[in-house]
């Protein structure tokens, strides 16, 4: 990824557009990352249809949308050094499948840290 020819896409579709010069190195990116995922069996691939019967089933709650995040690393001098594609969950619309009531996040006073 030293030789990127254009600057970091803002999104997966247009970084494997046709017309990216880059196309093959985001290409690389994703399916390393997705490939990642994958073997650590963070999910499982099911179709729409599967998802929408244990739905109904009430097997499942609401599926969360996501997105990939693209970012150039650079090296010392701040040349472009290799393409990274991160697959993220947006957590922001957890709010409308979880009870918030059910939720905490542990608390230390600042003066416990002496």
């Amino acid at each position: 990824a030293k030789n990127l020819l254009s600057p970091c896409p803002p999104s997966l579709l247009k970084a494997l557009h046709p017309s990216n010069p880059d196309r093959q190195v985001w290409l690389d990116s994703y399916a390393e990352e997705k490939g990642g995922l994958e073997r650590h069996e963070v999910f499982e691939r099911i179709s729409k249809k599967q998802y929408l019967a244990l739905k109904r089933q009430g097997k499942i709650p609401d599926a969360l949308p996501s997105m990939c995040v693209l970012v150039i690393k650079k090296d010392k001098e701040g040349k472009p050094d290799r393409a990274k594609s991160r697959i993220v969950v947006l957590g922001n619309y957890e709010d409308r499948i979880y009870d918030k009531s059910k939720r905490y996040a542990p608390v230390l006073k600042y003066s416990s840290l002496r």
